[in-house]
């Protein structure tokens, strides 16, 4: 999955507003009004990948809350694939 793809504004359930590449897991990208982070994690259910996609739907758009998004993103999705258990490859 591309994140950067996926971030097009033109994508209805995932686009996001500005998206730039954000360096974080294997591939991310963060907007004004949300982020999508994607990383190889096999968990023994089948999948090879764990995505997590935010979407911001309040609030005002501006400068601090980019930042508040970048931040957020960088802490939970670290923090959500070490519960996941990932093995990579």
């Amino acid at each position: 999955m591309n994140p950067m793809t996926a971030a097009s504004p033109d994508d209805a359930v995932t686009g996001l507003q500005n998206p730039r590449p954000l360096r974080l897991a294997d591939g991310a990208v963060a907007g004004d009004d949300g982020a999508i982070a994607t990383t190889r994690c096999r968990d023994g259910s089948g999948a090879d990948h764990f995505t997590l996609a935010l979407k911001v739907t309040r609030g005002k758009f501006d400068a601090d809350r980019r930042v508040a998004i970048e931040r957020f993103m960088r802490a939970y999705m670290p923090a959500t694939v070490r519960t996941l258990g990932c093995l990579k490859g």
